[in-house]
């Protein structure tokens, strides 16, 4: 309920003025930043499985601590997007 009353209000507030379009802006910026984060992600997780695959072949010697540390940071670009993509969402849904 708090969202409903507290959107209403900025809708008024932003009505008839300027800052509209720089609102609009703000939230254009929340979204692109959360897309960005989330290609990066898709981009680790290429990585890791391209990997994982090298693996399976007996010949190859690799060290699991990179893949480990390609994981963590898979998890956190995630948790990048997330709170992009929670803010957009409080703010311009």
């Amino acid at each position: 309920m708090k969202k409903v009353l507290l959107g209403l209000v900025i809708a008024v507030m932003m009505t008839g003025s300027g800052y509209a379009l720089e609102f609009m802006d703000d939230c254009d910026y929340l979204k692109e930043q959360a897309l960005g984060y989330v290609e990066g992600a898709h981009f680790n997780n290429r990585i890791i499985k391209t990997k994982q695959s090298m693996l399976s072949k007996p010949s190859e010697n690799y060290d699991f601590s990179e893949i480990e540390e390609l994981r963590k940071q898979e998890l956190e670009t995630i948790k990048e997007a997330h709170y992009f993509a929670v803010t957009w969402s409080a703010l311009c849904d």
